[in-house]
């Protein structure tokens, strides 16, 4: 998932060219990082609820189009 950053465009306004975020964004990734909870989520819950080994639950991410190396 990514957000986009978005700046003000309107000259003369007083957040002129200064970036602002969505509000949603703390809710879908952590400060600083590139995996959204809810993967992080879905990581977990295959790893210790349905003990699944790292190579299948890469498999499992590449299946819904997620482009992560083992190792992340």
């Amino acid at each position: 998932m990514r957000l986009q950053i978005r700046r003000c465009t309107t000259y003369g306004c007083t957040l002129f060219g200064r970036p602002y975020r969505p509000e949603e964004e703390g809710g879908y990734a952590l400060p600083h990082g590139e995996i959204g909870l809810d993967v992080i989520a879905s990581v977990g819950a295959q790893r210790f609820g349905e003990h699944r080994s790292v190579p299948e639950i890469h498999q499992a991410l590449k299946a819904r189009q997620l482009a992560l190396c083992e190792g992340a």
